[in-house]
């Protein structure tokens, strides 16, 4: 390993609406023994440390083969200041690697680095089927190493050949930029294939992803993803669908293919005339709503925004799950051709990306914005509208996104009142799953909904609405929020039983919640209104609140212990009430 000392340059460089960003080259072309840095990967660990690796191409700038190593650069402080190169892979001058790649499993903390390993000669384009094995000289391999202490140190290299390559394919890489870990805990790395599809010596390529279901200690390939396309770039949309996005070999418009098996099968590829640009890497993020407490709910795609080659890097933002991508953000005019994108832990965005003043691959350069400036940002442009939830309910909706599926579960999904609740023990059954978030609303269960119809419940005991209520939303919304939650149910999970609760009484004896206790006249108008709709359109309504008022209307007192929550006595009421729904197909 060979340790370097490379000094930054800072540049500023045009935004929109009067922003500038700095421009950090992290990586400059002719220092240090190197005449090209090119391919950036970036990603964030475990401990929020960002990490930035490209190729170092010491004798010229092309690709493999040829004398390429990886080197490294790490921030510690979100991408503010880095510490200086290093080589975390160094071959001999007669064999090479490049193309990095960077994935990281978020359970274990392991960072993988993927990239594509050449022998003595050998390139994409003239590779050959060969052994499959790990040594073997006459193909190009697809290898990793890994590190378990936040880059600081770097295994030996491990080549997934024998586990991943078809006899018949020429050659095989991966995607260079970063892989994903989907919510399941499947690691996804995006590879392309080359193959002799004729058997004439003239090679197409297609893509594929190499997965691991068990953090890495074993990889599997998929099914094709894409015929005639290049590098792609694999996203989780909010639902769980895996979308990839491919650089096409023949046209200048990105294509699409999206799958619901978590990357094992997709469907036909479309093309995404929205996302024009060269032909050309680029990478795409999800800015998820569960990982700081922030409602971002928005995809981020980076690429060279020009149809007249290589130049124009540009931000451009979805909030539909890349349906629409109605925001851009202009980063740099001048050439620039691959990038990396992330979401930086102190929910700013960070972006690593080949650029120059004559040519794309003078250097490779970060830009960070801050989370302040990405706020002003969505906010100028009146997308982005974040609701004010608390820390808990994200808490509590990663939690349930994270969660393995079982079979035929039981949804209790609502408020403080289901989330009270040990439901699984009271009715004696696995498949009961507690999805209460205290001081939920409507729209906070619309928000979150997609989480619930993505695993294709066997029934849902909804009940929602009171919060509503106390922070003064009219009984109207209530009532079409509910409208929606079953529209919405039954369009996604149509095979899904629906029990529609009604909202508990309410009790102000006890001088507690008095938001809340006040509203014995609403939650009458809400009930009567959810018992007509829930059997318009078919659904199961369950009167909760019949079986516990007392003779003036209110929460009895001897159920609860706030004129609000339940206590034990109300829960085993409510259990006692549902209980004949379990007997039901």
């Amino acid at each position: 390993m060979r340790l370097f000392i490379l000094l930054v340059g800072l540049l500023l460089v045009g935004g929109v609406n009067g922003q500038t960003f700095k421009l950090n080259d992290l990586f400059v072309g002719g220092t240090y023994q190197t005449h090209t840095y090119r391919i950036p990967a970036l990603e964030v660990t475990t401990k929020g440390t960002v990490i930035a690796v490209c190729d170092a191409r010491r004798d010229n700038g092309k690709d493999l083969p040829g004398n390429i190593d990886l080197v490294m650069r790490r921030s510690f402080d979100h991408g503010n200041s880095w510490e200086p190169m290093r080589v975390i892979l160094d071959l001999t001058e007669k064999h090479g690697c490049g193309d990095p790649s960077l994935v990281v499993d978020r359970i274990t903390g392991r960072i993988f680095c993927f990239y594509a390993y050449a022998p003595l000669g050998i390139s994409i384009r003239n590779a050959q089927p060969g052994n499959n094995s790990a040594d073997d000289p006459t193909t190009q391999h697809v290898q990793y190493i890994f590190s378990d202490d936040d880059g600081t140190s770097w295994s030996e290299p491990i080549d997934l050949n024998p586990w991943l390559k078809a006899k018949e394919w020429e050659g095989l890489f991966a995607s260079s930029g970063h892989g994903i870990q989907t919510r399941s805990g499947r690691l996804l790395q995006p590879l392309v294939i080359k193959y002799d599809q004729k058997g004439d010596g003239t090679f197409q390529t297609h893509a594929r992803n190499a997965y691991s279901d068990d953090h890495g200690k074993t990889w599997n390939v998929g099914s094709p993803v894409g015929l005639q396309v290049g590098e792609t770039k694999v996203v989780e949309l909010s639902d769980g669908t895996v979308m990839q996005n491919m650089r096409n070999r023949k046209i200048r418009y990105r294509s699409v293919s999206l799958s619901e098996d978590g990357g094992n099968s997709f469907n036909a590829m479309t093309r995404d005339s929205t996302l024009i640009g060269p032909r050309c890497n680029a990478s795409i993020t999800r800015f998820k709503s569960v990982w700081e407490g922030d409602a971002y709910n928005m995809m981020v795609f980076s690429n060279p925004a020009s149809q007249q080659g290589r130049m124009n890097m540009t931000l451009r933002f979805s909030f539909d799950d890349a349906t629409t991508w109605p925001l851009s953000l202009p980063i740099y005019e001048g050439p620039s051709a691959y990038s990396s994108v992330i979401r930086l832990y102190d929910g700013g965005l960070g972006l690593l990306f080949e650029n120059g003043k004559e040519s794309p691959y003078e250097k490779i350069s970060f830009v960070k914005i801050p989370k302040t400036e990405l706020d002003s940002i969505l906010q100028s442009e009146a997308i982005l509208k974040r609701p004010g939830f608390t820390p808990y309910y994200y808490h509590r909706s990663h939690q349930f996104g994270l969660l393995p599926d079982t079979e035929d579960e039981v949804i209790f999904l609502g408020n403080s009142i289901s989330d009270g609740a040990e439901w699984h023990e009271y009715l004696q059954d696995s498949r009961m799953k507690n999805r209460g978030i205290s001081g939920d609303v409507t729209r906070g269960v619309l928000m979150r909904l997609n989480d619930i119809t993505r695993i294709k419940p066997a029934k849902v005991f909804l009940l929602i609405g009171i919060n509503d209520l106390a922070r003064g939303k009219h009984t109207k919304e209530v009532i079409n929020n509910h409208r929606k939650i079953y529209e919405q149910i039954k369009a996604e999970s149509p095979d899904t039983q629906l029990y529609v609760q009604s909202l508990l009484p309410v009790n102000n004896f006890f001088g507690k919640f008095s938001g809340h206790t006040s509203k014995s006249d609403s939650v009458a108008i809400v009930n009567k209104a959810l018992k007509v709709m829930a059997r318009e359109m078919g659904h199961t309504f369950v009167d909760l609140e019949t079986a516990m008022k007392d003779n003036e209307g209110k929460l009895r007192k001897d159920l609860t212990e706030d004129g609000l929550h339940l206590n034990g006595r109300g829960y085993q009421v409510w259990v006692n009430l549902i209980k004949r729904y379990f007997d039901e197909p």
